[in-house]
């Protein structure tokens, strides 16, 4: 399992990589670019029933659906990029003699989503539309598409237009969904099927140059601290 981002505090890109120990949890450590090293940063009691899925950047922070080997209770798990930092935040409560399943984490439109998988019937998507408070999660839409009813899929993208794209669904893999006007397409963007698709923003902070985001640069001169223009 693997989470890779830029920390724009500590100006690094960092990768994260977590496997899992004999006492059955999970031991996280991270690769620092910058500093070109590895170091172990947490352990944590917790099982992850999406398996080797990258986690979801959104504030900062990459999230994995988790839950506690003890009892099976599901949770949201959180790792702060740039205090490497774990915490668990609240799932969606609906009624509290209800257990909800969701299967899968993404974004829509900057907000952490969760879809949820009722007993192969339709398929809803969960938005948290104020970041880290849970009474904000609210259903956004509703999916009865025979394709789109299996624990594969992912949301992989939403566009401008409201349209948004999922994946691990239909023939090539991909499913483009208009839920204000009920229609699904599958885009024509490969003959083969496409079994994992992941997301990548691209950066003005080069791996390994020493430009900055603001268009200083630093300059290193012999026998002399780097200092900014």
């Amino acid at each position: 399992m693997v989470a890779f981002g830029y920390d724009c505090k500590c100006n690094d890109y960092k990768l994260f990589a977590a496997g899992s120990t004999s006492s059955r949890k999970m031991l996280f450590d991270m690769y620092s670019v910058a500093l070109n090293s590895w170091k172990s940063i947490e352990e944590v009691p917790y099982g992850f029933p999406e398996g080797f899925k990258s986690g979801v950047l959104v504030n900062g922070n990459f999230h994995w659906l988790a839950d506690r080997p003890e009892d099976c209770s599901g949770f949201l798990v959180s790792l702060d990029i740039s205090n490497e930092i774990f915490k668990e935040m609240e799932l969606p409560i609906e009624n509290l003699e209800d257990d909800l399943y969701f299967y899968e984490v993404g974004v829509l439109e900057g907000c952490l989503g969760l879809l949820e998988d009722l007993y192969d019937d339709h398929v809803r998507l969960w938005v948290m539309q104020n970041y880290g408070v849970g009474d904000s999660w609210t259903v956004r839409y509703t999916f009865k598409d025979h394709r789109i009813l299996n624990r594969d899929v992912r949301l992989t993208w939403s566009f401008k237009s409201g349209e948004i794209l999922l994946g691990g669904v239909g023939t090539y893999g991909l499913l483009v969904c208009d839920p204000k006007y009920g229609r699904n397409r599958e885009p024509n963007v490969s003959r083969s099927r496409l079994y994992q698709q992941e997301l990548y923003f691209e950066s003005l902070v080069s791996l390994k140059s020493s430009t900055y985001v603001d268009g200083k640069e630093e300059i290193e001169e012999p026998n002399k601290k780097k200092t900014r223009n």
